[in-house]
């Protein structure tokens, strides 16, 4: 939800935003439980984070298909690390050209490998 003050409020289920400011990526949290299924007796607690933002200022969130993809020379996992160090450098970018940039360079690092889980990237510049 985006308020109207520049700021807009983060409350997530088991994945990080990683949102992107002055060229400086920081990683907000979420809660460890997900959205649906039962935990028998444990009340699931969810926190809103209120984040202030400038104008091109980014965030993205993502399910976990894209780092934990097998591929690359030693086909091994994509990482999470890996994942946001792309995010920031190509952050700058227009959303056109990181749409096509994250399409590439998942295409590139699964090469030959089956997909293994489902993608999903959403990128939003303020």
């Amino acid at each position: 939800m985006i308020k109207k003050n520049n700021e807009f409020i983060f409350c997530g289920a088991s994945r990080p935003l990683y949102f992107i400011k002055d060229n400086e990526l920081v990683e907000y949290k979420s809660t460890i439980y997900s959205v649906g299924g039962h935990h028998e007796g444990k009340i699931k607690d969810f926190k809103d984070e209120v984040i202030s933002y400038r104008k091109g200022d980014s965030f993205y969130i993502s399910s976990d298909g894209f780092a934990d993809q097998f591929g690359g020379p030693k086909n091994k996992r994509y990482s999470t690390r890996k994942m946001k160090n792309f995010l920031l450098s190509n952050s700058t970018h227009d959303c056109e050209y990181q749409l096509e940039a994250i399409d590439v360079e998942f295409e590139n690092w699964k090469g030959e490998e089956e997909q293994i889980d489902d993608v999903l990237v959403i990128g939003v510049k303020l």
